[in-house]
C-alpha cells in the first residue's frame, strides 16, 4: 500500500524544497549558493510516481548529492496541484 502524497501548489512545492536544500547545504557547511532547483508538472504519471520532474544546473559533487537526497524524500511525499 502507498503512502498518500501532499498536494502544493507547484511555487509553494519548489520554494519549500529549495529552502530545505539550502538548510541541508548550510548544516553540512556548504555554499548556500549552489544553485536552485525548478520544478515543472509531469505530463505522463506512472501510477505510484509523483507528478512533477524537476531540473537544475549541477555544480558540486557533494552539494548536489545533498541536493539528490532532498528531492527523492520529496518525491515520495509531494505531489503538485493540478492547473
Amino acid at each position: 500500500m502507498s503512502a498518500t502524497r501532499e498536494a502544493l501548489n507547484l511555487d509553494d512545492l519548489q520554494g519549500i524544497l529549495n529552502a530545505t536544500i539550502d538548510d541541508k547545504l548550510h548544516e553540512r557547511g556548504l555554499p548556500v549558493a549552489w544553485g536552485y532547483v525548478t520544478l515543472m508538472p509531469r505530463m505522463i504519471v506512472p501510477e505510484g510516481e509523483c507528478n512533477w520532474t524537476y531540473d537544475w544546473e549541477e555544480t558540486d559533487t557533494e552539494a548536489d548529492d545533498v541536493a539528490r537526497s532532498v528531492i527523492e524524500g520529496f518525491k515520495d511525499r509531494y505531489d503538485v496541484l493540478p492547473g
